[in-house]
């Protein structure tokens, strides 16, 4: 009997942190209400088959053969399934489907949600389980591969969902976030770039001047406990701002775009507590945190700049298999 497996792992938004999170100050990260999907399919073919239906891509492995597979953009969650195969010496053979709701390179954490999914639909397959530690470890084979040096944060909230203040090498903090949490927007610019080009930026620039940088990076790593503080405080006037205040900083540090500083501008202007970056920067997406009442003068303020604007859902799911 053939076995099916329907997996799915949740984006991601980071509230506040990013880039400062690689240099081990703390972010505060959300899952989102946006997935991503894996169908596998077990086969007898003796290979791992890979279709992403958004980006229209394929590749093939034969399980035994010696030659290094081809590096296109599926490649790296090859690299996760071949991690788990070897973890358990197994030779499993599969067609993997992958569909997703999360735009790609846009910062909301497509490249973890995507080898999260596959990992654990894999992971299952071969134990009948998910562990969230080793499906994590997983997907991070590919995160490396894609942004050379991840901080963990998008493959660990892919994994446990939920709210959570991550630091590197120490455990992360569970955030219980209120009801009465405001709704959370994202925006997109529509503009691509890249994560891994962004960080190693941002890295030569504190290699350069690391008395001027350095500050700002423990800035932001401050910033986002006092952030922390006030949702714990439920003070979500203080919390815009400081959102507002991260995009400033990270601004500083080369990582914000035209489009990013126009849309914190607009937003802030038309009703939004607070409004910045979220993720690499240089594009990609911008987030918005309001009241109930404000959402639909700021979200129609947004989009007559043309921006695509829609509201999400902080998901307390991580990784799931659905069927």
């Amino acid at each position: 009997m053939t076995r099916e497996i329907l997996s799915s792992a949740p984006a991601k938004v980071i509230l506040c942190g990013e880039h400062a999170v690689v240099y081990g100050e703390p972010a505060l990260v959300t899952a989102i209400n946006l997935k991503a999907y894996c169908r596998l399919t077990e086969t007898k073919t003796g290979k791992i088959e890979i279709v992403s239906k958004n980006l229209g891509k394929s590749m093939s492995y034969t399980l035994d053969s010696r030659e290094e597979p081809s590096k296109n953009e599926l490649y790296p969650i090859l690299r996760s399934l071949l991690h788990i195969l070897d973890k358990f010496d197994k030779r499993v053979s599969a067609r993997i489907e992958i569909s997703s709701e999360i735009p790609v390179s846009a910062g909301l954490g497509s490249s973890a949600a995507v080898p999260v999914a596959c990992s654990a639909a894999l992971y299952y397959l071969i134990n009948g389980k998910l562990d969230r530690e080793a499906i994590m470890e997983a997907a991070r084979e590919a995160e490396k591969i894609i942004h050379g040096r991840p901080s963990g944060i998008d493959t660990m909230i892919a994994t446990f969902g939920g709210v959570y203040a991550y630091r590197k090498f120490e455990e992360p903090i569970k955030i219980d976030v209120p009801k009465d949490f405001p709704k959370i927007l994202v925006i997109d610019t529509g503009v691509k770039r890249s994560t891994g080009a962004l960080v190693e930026r941002v890295r030569k620039l504190k290699e350069r001047y690391p008395k001027v940088i350095d500050p700002v990076i423990h800035a932001i790593g401050r910033l986002t406990i006092e952030a922390i503080y006030a949702i714990f405080d439920r003070d979500y006037e203080r919390l815009g701002e400081l959102l507002t205040l991260n995009h400033r900083l990270l601004s500083a540090i080369g990582v914000s775009h035209e489009q990013l500083d126009l849309i914190v501008k607009t937003a802030v202007e038309n009703g939004a507590l607070g409004a910045k970056l979220t993720g690499a920067g240089g594009g990609g997406c911008a987030i918005a945190i309001c009241y109930e009442e404000h959402v639909e003068h700021v979200i129609n303020a947004l989009k007559a700049q043309g921006f695509k604007c829609f509201s999400v859902n902080v998901s307390e799911d991580g990784v799931t298999i659905e069927e």
